[in-house]
């Protein structure tokens, strides 16, 4: 199947296809003025760029929903999208949330682990969670939302987000190792607390807050630090080497899975 992934996310969007071996890709801008007609524009360039018809897509999207469509998100252009938005391209469409997108794709680069988190830093904070390979969604499918997790008295979106942080070091870009290191902190203590409670053997990381200087880092030493001794002793804490294209991957992965098992 030539299946095709999207990564809608708040600041751009992000199209990843293999073909015959051979990868296709771009970027997007998403940000303010970005409607909903831009996106489908953008999906329907993108494909008649491809040297093939492609069989499903996989859209990995901010905020919840349900394989057919979102029904909660704070990106005007997602609000209300469904699989019906897109019959004009007479393709098979799903949808998934960009972290368990992530998550999915941090099977495919560690197979073997029982309990895999994927936790993603970007324009906000969220996290999948896979057992033995498969996603575990929670008893009304919303595990994972980590950012509304309070350090101290504060929400951690608003302590470690990457717009948190992009918007601080604007402000003042004098201190920036200083709130770089903060950021990192209050991250690496959200994740202590994960670990704590899941007992993952990887914890896979995502996100354009990583490329920071030191951010990575200093979340391992974080959670090395702060952690119980004996659930971070064999604890594999890791980047994605899918790099921007990781909840494009998982959601080619999850249109795979799915369309393979309606088959």
């Amino acid at each position: 199947m030539n299946i095709m992934g999207i990564d809608a996310g708040g600041t751009n969007v992000k199209l990843y296809c293999e073909i015959d071996h051979t990868v296709y890709s771009d970027s997007i801008p998403s940000g303010n003025g970005f409607a909903q007609q831009d996106f489908l524009d953008c999906v329907e360039k993108f494909i008649l760029t491809l040297p093939r018809s492609i069989d499903a897509i996989g859209i990995a999207h901010s905020g919840l929903g349900t394989v057919s469509g979102i029904d909660k998100t704070v990106r005007p252009y997602l609000k209300n999208l469904n699989i019906h938005h897109f019959d004009f391209l007479n393709t098979k469409v799903c949808f998934i949330n960009d972290s368990n997108a992530a998550t999915i794709a941090g099977t495919l680069e560690y197979p073997n682990a029982k309990v895999l988190v994927g936790v993603t830093n970007g324009t906000g904070i969220a996290a999948g969670i896979c057992l033995n390979g498969n996603l575990f969604l929670g008893s009304h499918g919303y595990a994972g939302e980590i950012n509304s997790n309070y350090l101290g008295n504060t929400r951690a979106i608003h302590l470690c987000a990457g717009s948190v942080l992009f918007t601080a070091l604007q402000e003042h870009p004098e201190e920036e190792s200083k709130l770089i290191k903060n950021s990192s902190e209050n991250f690496g203590l959200l994740l202590t607390h994960v670990v704590n409670l899941l007992n993952p053997d990887v914890i896979y990381l995502s996100g354009g807050t990583f490329n920071y200087p030191g951010y990575f880092e200093n979340v391992v030493k974080t959670i090395k630090e702060k952690g119980v001794d004996f659930l971070v002793e064999n604890l594999q804490v890791v980047l994605s080497t899918y790099g921007a294209y990781t909840g494009c991957l998982g959601a080619i992965q999850y249109a795979k899975q799915l369309f393979t098992e309606q088959t």
